[in-house]
């Protein structure tokens, strides 16, 4: 079918002139036509605005779900003709609002033809709209109407930044083509920082068109003579050297990069070059060396002015900045021999790195270019700290008779520990919850949960105080007038912990409570915020009897324990008061119930887990959770099962991410505190899933926070979720799972053979990285005496895997291993030397592995 035949509002001539773009064409036809004809045509321009992206980006024959590339310039025209037709046959149209409603190129064309008389409304009440977020989409719509002049204000200069750049064509091009005169003020943008989502990168991280984006927009302005390249490049460098946060920074390196300045417009600029080689972000740093590099090939930089930039970038942390530093350093050298002791003293100062691999090229270096004394002495103090595997080399290098011994303790032989059980009592007394005794306590409390909603244990603190001291004094009631303005203000949708709170709060003060906003959910498996209803409805129903007694399900020490023999008293309590509390409350209080003999609960569902590929041009690796038997959604069960079916449904069912709050994360946990094996395969599925970081799911942190309590136990699921975020990608994230790691083993918790065994499965799949597991187990290795040992025995674990078929990413582990090895002197196991044997390695992993085995 033709499209004429789909729609036959194109087959019309106003059609036609809206297909064909062409703006005077549609201005004619519209004229021609009566004000009815004008009606009915406007149902078929309503319809050309829906399907105009239809119209624009057609499937190729071969591949219906690919769009191909589309003539922007006939986009732009169609997309223009489509809004002035729309507006022309809208009835109500008001003709002097031109302005407002037609593409902003068409502004001077309309008024030249029909020259409308001005609004009688005011002009500021029009730009503003009626909430005042109108501003900047109607404020260079006014200029290039002529309505007022440019205004020089803030206001103005904040409206430049175009936000939203997924159009048919450049918005920014568009606006000048307009309007002339704004190219020089877009010029002003270089030097606004913003705030993160209004920076150049934050709206380009969005648009997915390269043809759209602001740096081409400034490309193109400078090749149709708007502004020089020198006026771009001095902007770039200008904001380049600000410093901002990497996220905005990268995006004006990566503009220095389509600019492609050659040598002779560096030249002007080699100081600023060498300027930023002492940034602080590390794509900044790499575009300076870069230049500097070739100002240097052609004569544009002085090796005074070379060497003082150098000092800088040889220090380090990032890899590739180093060595490219030692590259450059060496050029410095071959031109200039006379000069290679000092600048090897320079170069010394690379042994800083924590990389072995740099150290050795540090070395190789020094060792051409020779060393004096002040280099001599510069080497000489990291000669205690530099890697054991070139220890011995730059011993030699300075003429010592034997390399010098670590500072690094005797630790334990690695092999086969495995640490007992938990050590520290929930009820330990160390952990136990005081109630709160005063009105400014319990005010101080809730004052602290309203801003820290994810301290669970503050929470039950103050619900606890509430409920046993309501209903408060009237003479107290002034005391709680500011937490009553904050309470307003929290939302159960965003903070149900907070909210929940507050309600307790408003109902002990004898107020009106908001139950509507708490109601659970109907259908599905639950969640956590039901959980949370369920729970303070309890509560507020005792709150509202005023007994002066403790909730039955009030936890009694951190992480939501409950210790039987307080239950009892509480029980025995509510007896002689003659009140029954709500069932809710009463399977609340079992659920959080110590067993008896302090033992934790075993989940009796079998949990399992396994990785998949995806097919495709993008391949993504996914987590699973297997329960077996699966998990059935039923009402009618107990709140124990329900919270089991909340956290395995979703889990079971592909959700990778059922939570979206750090509050309701802690809440769940201290609700079935003896039994966490269901929370942790929720927490494994969440975090396994996202390890490339691909959402900023921030609040999965709190999951490692419960790992982090002396309590909990490490059992399976908990293994995993500990071995998938040791590989994580978020630096904040992954030095939490480090600690957890850490803690667990000095807390005793860690069964080191079954956290082998998890991490060499993992590592068995393409779900994990290799370069991550060598940076977290690094930094774990380092934080305590006995952690070397601990370390070198999981790697251990996880390098005998597949010995016919290696990984390509093994270096960074084998390089580990070899480090711990040669420091500490560890024993490697018959199994991994076997497998070790058998593995056929190149590069960096079998230079490590004949390390290892010799």
């Amino acid at each position: 079918m033709s499209e004429a035949e789909a729609n036959p509002f194109y087959d019309t001539p106003l059609g036609r002139c809206i297909l064909a773009g062409d703006i005077s064409g549609v201005m004619d036809t519209v004229d021609g036509m009566a004000a009815a004809e004008r009606a009915a045509a406007l149902f078929g321009v309503h319809a050309l605005v829906i399907d105009r992206w239809k119209l624009v980006r057609k499937p190729r024959a071969s591949d219906p779900t690919a769009a191909v590339d589309y003539d922007y310039a006939h986009a732009n025209r169609l997309f223009r003709a489509v809004e002035m037709a729309r507006f022309m046959c809208t009835p109500d149209a008001k003709p002097e609002d031109y302005w407002m409603h037609i593409g902003v190129q068409d502004i001077a064309a309309y008024q030249q033809r029909y020259r409308p008389a001005l609004s009688a409304q005011n002009l500021d009440k029009q730009l503003r709209g009626e909430h005042g977020w109108h501003y900047r989409h109607h404020i260079h719509r006014a200029v290039a109407a002529g309505l007022l002049p440019r205004p020089d204000t803030e206001e103005y200069r904040e409206s430049l930044f175009f936000g939203d750049l997924r159009q048919e064509s450049n918005v920014v091009l568009k606006h000048v083509e307009a309007d002339p005169g704004l190219a020089p003020f877009l010029l002003a943008l270089f030097d606004r920082e913003g705030p993160s989502d209004a920076s150049f990168a934050a709206v380009e991280k969005y648009c997915h068109d390269p043809a759209l984006y602001w740096s081409t927009a400034f490309i193109s302005l400078c090749q149709l003579g708007f502004y020089s390249r020198t006026q771009l490049l001095d902007k770039t460098l200008g904001t380049l050297a600000c410093d901002w946060p990497q996220f905005k920074s990268g995006w004006f390196s990566r503009f220095h990069d389509m600019l492609a300045p050659t040598v002779d417009e560096m030249a002007a600029f080699a100081p600023r070059y060498l300027a930023l080689c002492h940034s602080r972000i590390a794509p900044t740093v790499s575009l300076a060396m870069d230049a500097v590099a070739r100002l240097y090939a052609a004569g544009c930089v002085e090796d005074a002015a070379l060497c003082d930039a150098m000092q800088a970038v040889v220090s380090s942390a990032v890899k590739g900045r180093v060595l490219s530093a030692l590259e450059l350093l060496g050029q410095l050298v071959k031109r200039d021999p006379a000069q290679a002791t000092h600048v090897s003293c320079i170069a010394a100062h690379a042994l800083a790195h924590s990389g072995a691999d740099v150290q050795k090229k540090a070395i190789t270096c020094l060792k051409i270019w020779g060393l004096d004394a002040a280099g001599q002495a510069v080497a000489q103090g990291y000669l205690p700290f530099v890697a054991a595997v070139n220890q011995a080399a730059l011993a030699a290098l300075l003429g010592a008779d034997t390399p010098v011994a670590t500072a690094s303790p005797p630790v334990p032989k690695p092999a086969t520990a495995n640490p007992g059980g938990v050590n520290l009592s929930p009820l330990d007394s160390t952990r136990a919850l005081l109630p709160i005794a005063g009105i400014n306590d319990l005010i101080e409390c809730i004052a602290y949960v309203f801003e820290n909603p994810a301290d669970v244990d503050a929470w039950e603190r103050a619900a606890e105080a509430l409920v046993r001291m309501a209903p408060i004094p009237p003479h107290d009631h002034a005391a709680f007038s500011a937490l009553k303005k904050r309470a307003k203000r929290l939302a159960w949708d965003e903070k149900p912990l907070g909210f929940a709170l507050a309600q307790l709060m408003v109902c002990a003060l004898g107020g009106s409570v908001d139950a509507t906003a708490m109601t659970p959910k109907s259908g599905g498996p639950p969640s956590s915020k039901d959980f949370i209803a369920w729970r303070t409805q309890s509560l507020l129903a005792q709150a509202r009897q005023g007994l002066g007694l403790p909730p039955l399900s009030a936890a009694t020490h951190r992480g939501g324990f409950i210790d039987p023999a307080q239950l009892r008293l509480r029980q025995a309590a509510f007896q002689r008061a003659g009140f029954a509390p709500a069932a809710y409350e009463q399977a609340f209080a079992q659920m959080r119930v110590l067993p008896a003999g302090g033992e934790q609960h075993a989940f009796a569902a079998k949990l399992s887990w396994s990785v998949s590929s995806s097919d495709g041009e993008y391949v993504f690796h996914s987590l699973h959770i297997g329960v077996e038997p699966p998990v059935v959604v039923d009402d009618q069960v107990g709140l124990t099962d329900l919270l089991k079916v909340k956290h395995l449904s979703n889990v079971t069912a592909g959700r990778w991410q059922t939570e979206s709050d750090a509050a309701c994360i802690g809440f769940a946990a201290s609700l079935l505190p003896s039994d966490l094996e269901p929370f942790f395969a929720e927490a494994a599925h969440a975090l396994g899933n996202n390890l490339d970081w691909w959402e900023a799911t921030w609040q999965n942190r709190a999951y490692l926070d419960v790992l982090l309590q002396p309590t909990t136990p490490i059992t399976p699921m908990a293994h995993l979720t500990l071995a998938v975020a040791l590989a994580g990608k978020e630096p904040g994230q992954t030095a939490l799972a480090v600690d957890v790691l850490v803690r667990s083993v000095q807390d005793g918790r860690l069964s080191m053979t079954a956290m082998g065994e998890t991490l060499a499965s993992l590592w068995a799949t393409p779900l994990v990285k290799g370069s991550r597991y060598g940076k977290s187990l690094a930094a774990a290795a380092q934080a305590d005496a006995v952690m070397s040992a601990v370390v070198y025995a999981l790697l251990c674990a996880m390098v005998a895997v597949r010995p016919e078929a290696p990984r390509r990413d093994l270096a960074p582990l084998l390089e580990l291993m070899l480090e711990l090895q040669l420091t500490h002197g560890l024993a490697m196991p018959p199994v991994t030397r076997a497998a070790l044997t058998a593995m056929r390695l190149t590069g960096k992993s079998k230079a490590a592995a004949q390390g290892l085995l010799a």
